[in-house]
């Protein structure tokens, strides 16, 4: 049961969020006119099977954040979790996420490794079509540097997603609202979608210019095509 504000009265919608349901595409088509909750049935429906299916505290938080659960949304915390299980940091280390190219994952990366952009631990850099078409590693999702202020060194990792195998676990046809119903058992296992494609180490000169407004991470760190 979904209660609305609509206007100066409530509205009640009594739903099914089951598999079947939101698995339609037909149900999806005139949702948000035919019932009162309107666009908000999208964010209630992925929240309220991603809690059913027992998602993880901080997944739904990530959620809470980005307002719904999408494979976007899903992709930035198996990076987050790849990140933190194969590149803990050591004394004096902090990591600096590059967001590049973009898409919905950082917001979960924000709320998983708490890196913002008000704490610049977040650099968000989006490309042009031709920019990403020069990326050299298969599937670039982005970059982390994991670097010591104190000893001006570091280590940087070129990340790359494979939405293929994500979106694999699911019908071709199947609605967004639905895909948490199936991904929902592999949050907790990154490896499966998330690979390092590229390790390089840092200088300073190098980490700041990977970090500063106007220039392209990728050529900068050499992982572009001429």
């Amino acid at each position: 049961m979904i209660i609305s504000a609509d206007q100066s009265k409530w509205a009640v919608d009594t739903l099914d969020f089951a598999l079947k349901t939101v698995s339609d595409p037909n149900f999806w088509k005139d949702a948000k006119d035919k019932y009162a909750a309107g666009k908000d049935l999208f964010t209630l429906a992925t929240l309220g099977n991603a809690w059913a299916e027992g998602a993880p505290y901080d997944f739904l938080k990530s959620a809470e954040l980005h307002n719904h659960i999408c494979p976007g949304l899903t992709s930035g915390y198996l990076m987050a979790h790849f990140i933190l299980e194969h590149y803990p940091l050591e004394k004096g280390q902090r990591y600096t996420i590059i967001s590049s190219p973009v898409w919905c994952k950082e917001d979960a990366l924000q709320v998983v490794m708490d890196q913002t952009p008000g704490k610049r631990g977040l650099v968000v850099k989006p490309l042009s079509k031709e920019q990403k078409e020069k990326i050299s590693i298969p599937n670039p999702a982005g970059m982390v540097l994991i670097w010591d202020k104190k000893q001006k060194t570091g280590k940087g990792v070129a990340l790359s997603f494979d939405f293929n195998t994500l979106k694999g676990l699911y019908p071709e046809d199947t609605p967004k609202a639905a895909s948490i119903l199936y991904t929902a058992p592999y949050l907790s296992s990154p490896d499966k979608f998330v690979s390092a494609s590229k390790e390089f180490n840092l200088d300073e000169t190098m980490f700041n210019a990977i970090c500063e407004a106007g220039s392209n991470p990728w050529e900068v760190a050499g992982l572009t095509t001429p």
